[in-house]
């Protein structure tokens, strides 16, 4: 799967643009990535995502 995919699919939060290109955040990506190879559920929002993120590194 690219990132174009999970960026469509997840609604992943966009940072802006740099010429024809678009510019996603990272760490949205990240936590995306990390649902899929734990096999958990990816959290529908950015915020939820950030949530999450928040929750792993208090752990």
């Amino acid at each position: 799967m690219t990132i174009r995919q999970w960026a469509r699919r997840y609604g992943v939060r966009v940072l802006g643009r740099a010429g024809r290109s678009v510019v996603y955040d990272f760490d949205d990506l990240a936590t995306i990535e990390g649902c899929i190879w734990r096999r958990d559920d990816v959290p529908e929002t950015p915020e939820e995502r950030d949530q999450l993120r928040a929750r792993l590194a208090a752990a």
